[in-house]
């Protein structure tokens, strides 16, 4: 079981670029169609798959937890759900099948239970019977022995260590995120934190399970060779039965109180052998249309990754030969509040402060920046060439419905948003610029090589750009 995080090891992931599938998908060698069987079971067909794939994505993550804490709760039930046991199942998820692919993960906002079972020659109906059957009791009970929780809360425990405990660049961005947004479980770790591992109750994963865990909280999505009417049959025998409950609210949505200022903090990895700064920026955005939101940003994500004119690698890699590499993203963290990202790495016999204070410069004058229309096209062109390529692809089909539904979207909007990227305007990616030069909450994360800090230290100043330059000079 792993746990993916929003941007696992922090800035170090790009955005998630939305090279999306439509309900129906068709290229020049293949079809590709997603099939919504039921309002929450959809199926990925594949007549050539070896495997049945088969996964339960539940709409709750580490966010969703006690006081909008991530305690690791979500996490910890992850791993009991796969290896408890009720009265109408004994056996435990991994001995379902030989051979066969198990595992879940948890993010901030869901949890997912993957299964890939090979067919060889046999028919896929059984196998979906059985894991149809085995989940649908999983969101009415669960029962797990003491010893079996005790091994699993052992077995996160060794997680956090290999993912964070053992590498100083990751508890660092963790810390430096906490500052993003205070007050706010926005990056905090699905793991929890040793002490809150350490203090991991059953009694917290039932009262999870019982708050989230409801058929009207969750989506399955099938992926393989499987008759459409066949699986609905299977999944409505299994769901039902099941008795209904209203889905909570999810709190964290709310729009988070923060001050605008910048924060500069630093930190030691002897590991890395370059300085290294993350730039955070947390803005604001009109959310009326969120999906036009979302269209406009997959263009301009196009152009922070490229190394097209003005682009960040432009300007601070070959233009003025400030970094040795650099990173940017855009995406949002609740409803209204976004994050800009730029993370960009030391070059030789560069300050700090001077490669801070281009990160500063570019990310102020980014509204500035003249798109033409023919970039705007090239844009679109290399969004559609990279989304057509992929749709002969029955396992990346999957994998984009997935986060798409892990994320809690209207399945709806899935088929829209290829047309709304072609039917963006200049002013439709300016509006996008506009904020990120805005007036915003600045988080400067500095990795050092050593502890040497020259003369800036752990400081917060009040945003404005005349004083972040006495700062960073």
């Amino acid at each position: 079981m792993h746990i993916h995080k929003n941007r696992l090891g922090k800035h170090m992931l790009s955005v998630l670029v939305f090279m999306l599938v439509s309900i129906n998908i068709a290229c020049a060698e293949a079809e590709v169609k997603i099939q919504k069987i039921e309002e929450r079971v959809y199926l990925v067909p594949d007549t050539k798959a070896k495997t049945i794939d088969f996964q339960m994505i539940v709409n709750a993550g580490c966010y969703d937890e006690a006081d909008n804490n991530c305690l690791g709760i979500a996490h910890y039930l992850e791993h009991i759900i796969l290896v408890g046991r009720n009265s109408g199942s004994n056996d435990i998820a991994f001995r379902f099948f030989p051979d066969a692919y198990v595992n879940g993960w948890t993010n901030n906002s869901a949890t997912a239970y993957i299964h890939k079972v090979p067919l060889k020659g046999g028919s896929a109906e059984p196998i979906l019977e059985k894991l149809f059957d085995f989940y649908a009791k999983r969101l009415t009970d669960f029962d797990v022995s003491p010893s079996d929780a005790e091994r699993e809360r052992k077995i996160v425990n060794q997680e956090y260590d290999w993912r964070y405990a053992s590498k100083p660049e990751a508890l660092f961005l963790l810390a430096a995120g906490a500052l993003e947004i205070p007050y706010h479980p926005h990056d905090q770790s699905p793991a929890g934190t040793p002490e809150s591992i350490s203090a991991f109750t059953i009694e917290q994963a039932k009262a999870f399970h019982q708050r989230w865990y409801s058929k009207e909280n969750v989506n399955f999505v099938i992926t393989g060779d499987i008759e459409p009417d066949v699986l609905k049959k299977i999944s409505q025998t299994a769901l039902e039965p099941i008795l209904s409950r209203p889905v909570p609210t999810h709190d964290w949505k709310k729009l988070p109180n923060y001050k605008n200022e910048t924060i500069i903090k630093f930190g030691v990895d002897k590991q890395t052998e370059r300085t290294k700064i993350f730039m955070s920026k947390i803005i604001k955005i009109d959310d009326k249309d969120e999906f036009k939101t979302q269209a406009a940003q997959s263009i301009l994500y196009s152009f922070l990754t490229s190394k097209l004119t003005d682009s960040p690698y432009s300007v601070l890699v070959e233009r003025s030969l400030l970094a040795s590499d650099v990173n940017a993203s855009i995406h949002k963290r609740v409803p209204g509040v976004y994050e800009f990202d730029l993370t960009a790495t030391l070059a030789d016999d560069v300050s700090q402060e001077k490669l801070m204070q281009a990160m500063t410069e570019y990310t102020d004058q980014i509204s500035k920046l003249q798109l033409s229309e023919a970039t705007l096209t090239r844009l679109k062109k290399r969004y559609a060439d990279d989304w057509q390529e992929s749709l002969d692809n029955a396992d990346q089909v999957t994998s984009r419905l997935a986060g798409w539904i892990a994320r809690n979207l209207p399945y709806d909007e899935l088929a829209r948003l290829p047309k709304r990227i072609e039917a963006l305007s200049l002013q439709d990616v300016q509006t996008q610029t506009n904020a990120v030069s805005s007036e915003g909450r600045v988080i400067f994360a500095v990795l050092k090589p050593d502890m040497t800090i020259d003369k800036l230290s752990n400081t917060a100043i009040t945003k404005s750009e005349d004083e972040l330059k006495k700062v960073v000079k």
